[in-house]
């Protein structure tokens, strides 16, 4: 091929060995790099077929079968020896593999519907209508717990759960946190079934998500209310004045000198533990012992009247900034058992997940999060993944720092532990990041280059930018941001 109208740069980028992670810059011309890169990889196996390249959203995918098909124009007007070989890539680029995980997976799926139990036909519900019949199904399951017992008796453990969890929570909240997982057929919960959460509703990521949902957050609200009357500070001025009391005072035969010790032992507690679940308990204890003013005279004699003066002040601190501190009705409700509640909150969301998979079942249809979960699962079968190994030389992954773990995991498996699978290209750039709040987790990228690049590159030049402007724009607010350190990108 004639590289002339690549950089040195791009030149090396466009040739480096398997497994290779590319570090890529908007102007950079990365899609001019990735596009040399899928007719290279073409060329090299003699059919655009066996190269998979995955692109972030439909547009971008368009965008590079375009730029492909102008390409192999390119090479088709050079002529020369190799025009036989670039004439059947032109042929059959209707064929070839270019678009979105989603697509790419659901190519999957089709063909081997029936090896894994699935209608070929299924329909693709988009994110907002698959929400919709997830919630749908939640609320008749709901409903039908909410029958007297005996009307459904296949139910009547399942209500007795729901029950309990009632408990807990009013039906509304605790529908929101099921709702809140984001749904059956989402990553992590999809994650959690396929590594035996069906069988373990203890295990795993739903409990966790259960306790954070119930008493992690709870205690989060309830610390960042209290201290947002400037507790804490308030605290520490209490603590001083209370630690000038003399030792006598705190002889256990006089009830303030236990109280002294025990508000001392409490603070101490309070500035010392770094976990949310303790500062909420000693802060709780900290409030019911505050509950009495101290006497206006000292008890005994063993106090000095100027010492006793002190510890009245801090008494009569600690009375007033508490005074605000307790749980109300809805925090009481949240702070619950966690393991016991999480195992009951998995139970009752594994038989909406059951209900969610009859009705994907009998009306056809999957979610985008069930496309991942499915691939997933048919990778684990050996001989399935040998087949797909067997039928994809390449795989080019294109805006990778905005893929997920689901889709980490697709790649990882396909390419294999020692790479016996496709070889791997894969571009990104972690400055380009915009889509966490879909599930995407920039830190992966970083983890990738450790682990798939042998030799990290980048494409530093750019093609969008002037010398003269670059200058200007770099003196001005050069006096204006202070100089910092890149960090890494979270």
């Amino acid at each position: 091929m004639k590289d002339g109208r690549f950089t040195p740069e791009q030149r090396e980028a466009i040739g480096a060995p398997s497994p290779a992670t590319i570090t890529a810059g908007a102007g950079s011309g990365k899609t001019r790099v990735l596009v040399e890169r899928f007719l290279e990889e073409a060329r090299r196996c003699g059919s655009v077929r066996r190269v998979v390249a995955i692109t972030f959203t439909r547009k971008a995918a368009a965008e590079m079968r375009g730029r492909i098909r102008e390409r192999l124009l390119d090479y088709l007007d050079e002529g020369g020896k190799d025009a036989p070989r670039w004439r059947a890539l032109w042929e059959e680029l209707p064929f070839a593999r270019i678009g979105t995980i989603d697509q790419f997976c659901a190519g999957l799926l089709r063909e081997h519907a029936l090896q894994i139990g699935l209608d070929p036909d299924f329909s693709i519900a988009d994110e907002s209508e698959a929400k919709d019949r997830e919630s749908r199904l939640l609320d008749e399951l709901l409903s039908d717990l909410d029958a007297p017992a005996g009307l459904r008796a296949s139910e009547d453990s399942l209500r007795e759960i729901y029950r309990r969890l009632l408990s807990y929570w009013s039906r509304y909240q605790l529908r929101k946190i099921l709702l809140s997982w984001g749904g059956p057929s989402r990553p992590l919960v999809s994650e959690w079934a396929r590594t035996g959460g069906d069988s373990s509703p203890n295990n795993l990521a739903l409990a966790i998500e259960a306790e954070k949902n119930s008493e992690e957050s709870a205690r989060a609200a309830f610390l960042h209310r209290a201290m947002g009357k400037n507790l804490f500070p308030n605290l520490l001025r209490a603590k001083k004045l209370l630690e000038e009391a003399p030792p006598a005072a705190s002889k256990r035969s006089n009830k303030w000198g236990e109280n002294r010790q025990k508000a001392l032992s409490l603070l101490e507690n309070l500035v010392s533990d770094p976990s949310e679940k303790g500062r909420v308990e000693n802060l709780l204890k900290l409030a019911a012992l505050c509950g009495a003013p101290a006497p206006s005279d000292p008890p005994t004699q063993a106090w000095d009247e100027a010492i006793w003066k002190n510890f009245r002040e801090g008494w009569k601190l600690l009375r007033y900034w508490l005074s605000h501190v307790s749980l109300s009705t809805e925090e009481e409700k949240e702070f619950v058992p966690e393991s016991e509640v999480a195992a009951d909150l998995a139970r009752l969301f594994l038989a909406w997940r059951e209900r969610t998979g009859k009705s994907q079942a009998r009306e056809g249809w999957l979610s985008f999060g069930d496309l991942q979960e499915k691939t997933l699962a048919l990778l684990e079968d050996e001989s399935a993944l040998s087949r797909i190994q067997e039928g994809m030389a390449a795989l080019l992954v294109d805006e990778a720092q905005d893929t997920g773990p689901g889709q980490w995991a697709l790649i990882r498996r396909l390419h294999g532990k020692k790479g016996e699978g496709p070889r791997l290209f894969i571009v990104g750039d972690e400055k380009q990041s915009i889509y966490a709040f879909r599930g995407a987790d920039v830190s992966l990228f970083a983890k990738a280059q450790e682990d798939f690049g042998k030799t990290p590159r980048s494409l530093r030049g750019n093609f969008r930018s002037r010398p003269g402007l670059l200058s200007f724009f770099g003196k001005l607010f050069g006096t204006v941001f202070p100089e910092v350190r890149p960090a890494p990108f979270e």
